[in-house]
């Protein structure tokens, strides 16, 4: 099973999709682009981070 997470499913004004066959798997691919993308949105980093495996725990489950 795959899993997907968006940036537009934070929040964000952004096109991008990742994919993975872990939880972890996309939350280090999404953060990455976070960090090469969003600049301007790194200083919430942890908090993007926290959404972003909340939204990946609830498609797991």
């Amino acid at each position: 099973m795959f899993i997907s997470i968006s940036c537009k499913e934070l929040g964000m004004v952004c096109n991008f999709v990742t994919e993975g066959e872990t939880g972890e798997m996309v939350v280090g691919s999404f953060m990455r682009h976070l960090q090469a993308k969003h600049t301007e949105d790194w200083f919430e980093i942890e908090e993007t981070y926290q959404a972003a495996c909340s939204v990946v725990r609830a498609k797991s489950a």
